[in-house]
């Protein structure tokens, strides 16, 4: 929702709590104006930000004093990860694949949520385009998909490695 349209949607009691991610890039004046948001229309504030941000709001008294609460997210574990490739295979529709690949996506992504989920958006972005050939999740598809991460979709960002001569 567009929070120049907040104040209609508060009124028809749609909007109780504003989420906010990546809350560290915000200024000063952006969070005084959450404050003044949570404020004057009695909604609740969750902001997500990177390790670290709670000392730049304990800066802020007058802010900080409004913290009910500080959770650290840590990486899941394999197993939770495992948990998470299995909601996904079936939100996706799709036969559980070979144990090498829970590895592989574990290896890749260490169990960072936002990780996992550019993974799989990437492996849902390449299981469409090639909905005709591949009707799985395998090495293949999931190595496809980080490198799209890692270089672009077209690979333009990709550099060439360079080739050693035996007279260098």
């Amino acid at each position: 929702v567009n929070p120049k349209e907040w104040p209609s949607e508060l009124s028809k009691q749609h909007l109780k709590l504003v989420i906010v991610d990546e809350a560290f890039r915000l200024k000063y004046q952006a969070l005084e104006q959450l404050r003044d948001i949570q404020e004057e229309w009695d909604v609740g504030l969750l902001l997500i930000a990177d390790p670290g941000f709670e000392r730049s709001l304990s800066r802020m008294w007058h802010f900080s004093i409004r913290v009910a609460h500080v959770e650290e997210l840590k990486p899941l574990t394999a197993a939770e990860t495992t948990e998470y490739i299995d909601k996904q295979l079936e939100v996706m529709n799709l036969p559980k694949p070979p144990e090498e690949v829970y590895a592989l996506i574990y290896w890749y992504t260490q169990g960072v949520l936002r990780s996992l989920g550019n993974l799989f958006s990437m492996i849902a972005r390449i299981l469409k385009i090639n909905e005709d050939v591949v009707k799985e999740l395998n090495r293949e598809v999931v190595e496809t998909a980080r490198e799209m991460m890692m270089f672009g979709i077209n690979g333009t960002l990709r550099k060439q490695p360079a080739l050693l001569s035996p007279d260098s």
